[in-house]
């Protein structure tokens, strides 16, 4: 190309002024010169295609990032901000020149908790809630809280001080101190009071434990990790109030398996069942061969934490026995959360109720052998999942609002998807549901729990007192509804 004076030549601003290719490349070479001029590293050398300006192409003896970067941001002052610039770390001469259609796009995904378990659901837009919820994943409050990041440490101690008592209130606790640091605070708490230093590094399990916290879906309305939180704390009271560590002596590595277990439990739960997946024949159902789909999904996605990264690899320095030994006790415990397995453990306290009253639990105290003990370990985190209806009314009723509303929710999509409903809003009302749920679930297996350890006969209590209480809003309930049946007969 030729200009037969100066006024004819494009200037550098100009669109035009690129189509001259040698114009182009000594503009290119400036810049890269110019970003490494200032470098004592001669070890790279960058090259530019006549025939294709864009095929830029880095050829280096010694991989050096930082050089990558200043490289990198030269470049991009070649063209505008809409052009995205991508280079292979491992291969700095691969280089690709991308047009971007995200330009003034904020990423807003963080908290999003996208995986490769994701559940995909089509459907209708969602009936309003005939109750309040207090939806504590709402995420409005979590975009407010990004700047806010504290480490647990940090948090006053006077704000959690009654965590070792039933009258701790996880939802209260939740609206002074903020959504997110909730799980790795409790988890921060029994990490010092249990004194699980001796067995692995702190960073790396307060690593984990915000990854996992991240990692449940705060969409959810209860599977999420306000309530992991919730049942790792009611685990705490099984040891500070009852008996179970002094009884059944569990060793360190057995505690600190039952808590790990309590933390991912739900990770990445779906908000739906295992009934759910495997009626919709989800991937979940197919890889895990409708056997506990849910569980198995959860402790195998921890485990793939773990040991896919460094800084979150809580068994970083153990040796492999006692890795083995507490990657299978958490494997069991996760598992035993699965609900199919509940009978077996009513039939397990059974057995433990009677050994006790024939005193025959104290002769097995020492020579309790590996299967038992882990038996008694899945006892205690089953327990603590169907806890709920144990604790005091007002911190009680929370949790089953929201439980009965992510129960409405799976209803709503197995309609639209014209499946059986499992739980339908318009037919099945709170206190049927959570009614239901005491007679036939919790008051056969709490009042065992209470005989086997008396010491927390309080939570049966609980159970008890819950149940009248229930009854009583279901007769005004009722009563309520009558009296507007009878005025619009009047009217």
């Amino acid at each position: 190309m030729s200009f037969n004076n100066e006024n004819e030549m494009p200037k550098k601003n100009d669109s035009k002024y690129y189509n001259n290719k040698s114009a182009f490349e000594t503009k290119v070479k400036d810049k890269i010169m110019k970003g490494s001029s200032n470098r004592k590293d001669k070890s790279k050398t960058n090259s530019i295609s006549k025939l294709n300006p864009s095929n830029i192409k880095m050829k280096n003896k010694k991989k050096d990032n930082k050089h990558i970067n200043i490289f990198k941001r030269n470049m991009a002052s070649m063209y505008n901000s809409s052009t995205q610039i991508k280079i292979n770390k491992n291969n700095p001469s691969k280089i690709s020149l991308k047009k971007s259609h995200y330009d003034n796009k904020k990423i807003t995904d963080i908290f999003n908790n996208k995986n490769e378990f994701d559940l995909t659901i089509h459907q209708k837009t969602k009936k309003s809630s005939k109750y309040k919820v207090n939806k504590t994943h709402d995420k409005s409050n979590i975009k407010n809280n990004i700047n806010k990041i504290i480490t647990p440490s940090e948090i006053d101690t006077n704000l959690y001080k009654n965590i070792d008592t039933q009258e701790f209130n996880i939802f209260e606790l939740e609206s002074k101190i903020g959504r997110e640091i909730i799980l790795p605070l409790i988890s921060y708490y029994i990490f010092n009071t249990f004194g699980f230093d001796e067995i692995f590094k702190y960073k790396n399990y307060e690593n984990w434990c915000q990854k996992i916290s991240d990692g449940y879906r705060r969409s959810n309305y209860y599977h999420n990790d306000l309530h992991a939180a919730d049942i790792t704390q009611t685990c705490l009271l099984y040891f500070k109030l009852g008996e179970f560590e002094e009884v059944h002596k569990f060793s360190k590595s057995n505690i600190c398996s039952i808590f790990l277990s309590c933390i991912c439990h739900d990770y990445q739960h779906p908000g739906v069942n295992n009934n759910f997946l495997k009626e919709t024949n989800h991937k979940l159902s197919i890889r895990y061969n409708d056997i506990s789909i849910l569980e198995n999904m959860h402790i195998s996605a921890a485990f793939k934490l773990i040991l896919s990264n460094k800084k979150c690899n809580i068994f970083d320095g153990i040796n492999n026995d006692l890795y083995k030994q507490m990657r299978k006790e958490m494997i069991s415990c996760v598992l035993a959360t699965d609900m199919s397995f509940h009978n077996q453990y009513v039939d397990f306290l059974k057995v433990q109720v009677n050994d006790k009253k024939d005193e025959k639990i104290k002769s097995k105290e020492n020579n309790q052998n590996n299967e038992e003990n882990q038996k008694f370990m899945n006892l205690l985190i089953h327990s603590a999942d169907i806890s709920n209806p144990t604790k005091l009314f007002n911190i009680y009723f929370e949790w089953a609002k929201l439980v009965v509303e992510e129960f409405w929710d799976q209803g709503d999509k197995e309609k639209n998807l014209h499946l059986k409903c499992s739980c339908d809003r318009e037919k099945v009302s709170i206190y049927q549901s959570q009614l239901g749920f005491i007679n036939f679930i919790e008051i056969p297996y709490f009042s065992l729990f209470a005989e086997l350890d008396p010491k927390l006969k309080f939570f049966y209590d609980n159970l008890l007192n819950n149940k009248n209480i229930l009854l009583s809003m279901q007769e005004k309930e009722k009563e309520k509804k009558e009296k507007e049946k009878e005025n619009k007969k009047s009217e």
